[in-house]
Order: C-alpha cells, then structure tokens, then sequence
C-alpha cells in the first residue's frame, strides 16, 4: 500500500514538474496561489484553488468534484435571443443603400450599426458559448432554430453587402472602402462563429444519447437553479458497482485519474 501511495505522489509531483517547466515565468504566480482543502467556493478570493470543494451544511453521498477552481474573470452576461434579433435587425436596416441614399447619415457611424453595435453583436455570441447558455440552446430547440435562421440572414447581409461593394468598386472613397470591407469581414466571423462553433457543435451533442445513472452525488443538489454549479463528475472507479455490495476501486485508476486531474487544474488555471 505504501508503494502504491509513493507511486502516486511520484507521478503526481512529476506531471507539475513537466507542466512547471514550460510554462516559466508562471510559475511564480502559481506558487503564490491560494490552495484551500473542503471550502465553499463561493466565499474564498478570486484565483483560489480548492481541493474537495463543498456547499455549505449539505452532506450527500459522492463527492460532486475534487478540485475546483474560481476565475479571476467574470462571467459574462446571458444572451437573449430576442436581443440578438433586435441586434441583428439593426445591422439589417444599415446597409450601405440606407447610409448612402440618407440625407446627412453619417456612414462611419451607421453602417452596419456601427462598429460598437458589431462589436456587441461578436460579444454576444461569444456569450452563448459558454456553458449555461450554451446548455440552455441545447435544451431548447425553439433556441437552435432561431439561432439557425440568425446565421443564415446574417449571411444573407454579409453576401448582399459584398456583392454591392464589388460592383461599385472603384466608386467609393478608399477610406469609406476600408470601413465597409472591415465591418463585412467581422460580421463574416461572426456568422461562421454561429454556424460552426455553435450549430455544428449543437448537432455533434444531439447525435449523442444522454442517460441517468442509478447513484447520487452533490451535483444533483449543487445544479439546482438556486446554486447554478456546471458540473462535470469525474474519477477513477467503475459506476456500475457504485454504492453496491461489491463496491471496489483499482489502483492503477486512482494514478490515472489523479495524472489526468493535475493536468487540468493546471491548464485551467493557466487560461485565467
């Protein structure tokens, strides 16, 4: 058993020693990290590292995660999909036709909305891919097919917009030009951020089957609306002995997960 201890602390201290290696400089910051062991979460400082996180006077059966990490960065708003309709018809009625055609319209200002609302339009999406949202237009399919209908009318917009402009090539001021192929291209990001950071993404998930599994863990309390934790459970051991007579866990498992575990509370922490 002791062998088997020192074999895992061994592998262990070696994956934060590979990792510790190449990321140089931060390795400072790491080592001044604050680490706690079984806290809730939601009252240390931003940047903590908590072993064995839990939630306040709640006792259940399994452990929900084993290591948890708080961002140094806020988590951005939720995107409503009325809203980004409202944003997109914006961008809709602000083609160059519009800007050119009206008395006193400055084009720098409106077309396509303008750079700020293009700008908001790119943040808002990046918003739905995050997790909570991206879950919730997973569950909705009143979701998905708004958002499809969203992509395919943006690039109706991005394909109208570039065939006036090479049609009028040559006719339009270089800086005008400048703006209006610099607007096109972000928007053209943005409509291939929806369909295939999204949408694909969304159809990979669907092709998948979800199942429960016969056992209980802190998760089931802890994803409750009133504590909004994203979850993944992970570990070593088979679950279809959990909480049975024969219960039993391999060794070799506990090594591997706790390799894989140390590698990603790096990464994670690395990222923020």
């Amino acid at each position: 058993m002791k062998q088997t201890i020192r074999r895992i602390l061994t592998r262990t201290t070696a994956t934060f020693v590979r990792a510790a290696r190449q990321t140089g400089g931060r390795l400072h910051n790491i080592l001044r990290t604050d680490v706690y062991f079984g806290r809730n979460i939601a009252h240390l400082p931003l940047g903590a590292i908590v072993f064995f996180p839990i939630r306040d006077n709640t006792f259940c059966c399994g452990i929900a995660a084993i290591v948890s990490y708080k961002s140094k960065k806020s988590i951005p708003p939720r995107s409503d999909p009325a809203a980004l309709e409202d944003m997109l018809a914006k961008i809709a009625q602000a083609g160059y036709e519009h800007c050119n055609t009206t008395i006193d319209m400055d084009i720098y200002g409106h077309y396509l909305g303008g750079q700020s609302h293009i700008d908001s339009l790119w943040q808002a999406i990046q918003n739905l891919k995050c997790s909570d949202r991206f879950y919730a237009i997973f569950a909705n399919s009143g979701d998905r097919r708004q958002l499809k209908d969203l992509c395919e009318r943006l690039t109706d917009i991005v394909s109208a917009e570039a065939q006036m402009l090479s049609e009028r090539m040559g006719r339009i001021p270089v800086q005008t030009l400048e703006l209006m192929t610099a607007r096109i291209e972000k928007l053209k990001d943005i409509a291939w951020c929806i369909r295939w950071e999204i949408i694909q993404n969304l159809k990979k998930i669907n092709g998948k089957e979800i199942i429960g599994m016969p056992y209980a863990t802190d998760a089931g309390i802890l994803v409750q609306k009133k504590y909004p934790v994203p979850f993944v459970i992970y570990g070593p051991g088979d679950p279809k002995v959990i909480h049975k007579p024969n219960e039993y866990i391999i060794l070799e498992d506990v090594i591997k997960s706790t390799e894989y575990l140390s590698k990603a509370l790096l990464q994670t922490y690395l990222k923020n």
